[in-house]
């Protein structure tokens, strides 16, 4: 059987048919995703703003517990550990509360959450690593939230199927554009200060804090462009923190009074 071209279909002419092939439907599916106009305003812009401004330290964290926190190996890998761990025993909470609330509500809190976690590390220092295991513990929890609240709301607004496939690679392209821009960008402003020395409190602060201290910030400013996604069957946020708050609160009342009763029944005896 002959496989060789045609006389009209030269390699060169099948390689650029190709070629224009995939790039035509790269566009057909940008296009096709980008049509629904609540998800390019709303979230395709909170997410690329989000990881462009908020992850310029993500680079400098390992190397700021092994070179400035004093971390050994063994105690990275209990950090990690306790990020995983944490993630695990929350999968199931987020997916209850986005089953009862709606994925916006549990995305705008862990998003808020999370903008918390690099100003923490703006407290460590080799002898008070507190912070660090509070970081561990919020990042198995909160980033669980965000990114279940997120996968939500993405099936939830691309409720055309023709048009879902489409949506979850922007989503892909968005973040994973976003974060390789911003890792380039700290590492040219990690470079840039790298000997920067400012003494407050006591304390001796360098470039990675600075980064971190960038990266708190940025994400909570930019909260506002998450609020403005609108999703049709989550609750208000406030109303789902009300709510939380009073089951929180009623759960340590049940446990405090439990605690009452065992040291009574204790004294008792």
């Amino acid at each position: 059987m002959n496989d060789t071209p045609g006389p009209g279909l030269s390699p060169e002419r099948v390689n650029r048919g190709l070629r224009l092939s995939i790039v035509e439907g790269a566009f057909a599916t940008g296009h096709l995703a980008l049509a629904g106009g609540m998800f390019l305003t709303g979230l395709a812009l909170f997410l690329g703003v989000f990881f462009l401004t908020s992850t310029l330290a993500s680079p400098f964290y390992l190397a700021h517990l092994l070179t400035n926190l004093d971390f050994s190996f063994g105690a990275v890998g209990i950090y990690a550990a306790i990020g995983g761990t944490t993630g695990i025993l929350f999968q199931l909470f987020w997916g209850w509360h986005i089953d009862r609330f709606g994925p916006r509500a549990a995305t705008v809190i862990s998003f808020a959450a999370v903008g918390v976690m690099p100003l923490l590390w703006l407290f460590a220092t080799p002898a008070f690593r507190l912070p660090i295991w509070l970081d561990g513990v919020c990042n198995g929890l909160f980033w669980t939230g965000a990114n279940l609240g997120l996968i939500n709301m993405l099936f939830a607004i691309g409720d055309n199927p023709v048009r879902k496939e489409s949506y979850f690679a922007i989503f892909g392209v968005v973040i994973g554009l976003a974060t390789f821009i911003a890792s380039l960008a700290g590492g040219v402003i990690a470079q840039a200060l790298s000997g920067l020395r400012v003494e407050l409190f006591g304390r001796s602060f360098g470039n990675y804090h600075l980064l971190f201290l960038i990266s708190g910030l940025a994400r909570f400013a930019c909260l506002p462009l998450l609020l403005r996604v609108q999703e049709r069957r989550s609750r208000k946020v406030i109303r789902t923190v009300q709510v939380l708050g009073a089951f929180a609160l009623n759960r340590l009342n049940y446990g405090k009074g439990l605690l009452l009763y065992a040291i009574r029944a204790r004294t008792r005896g």
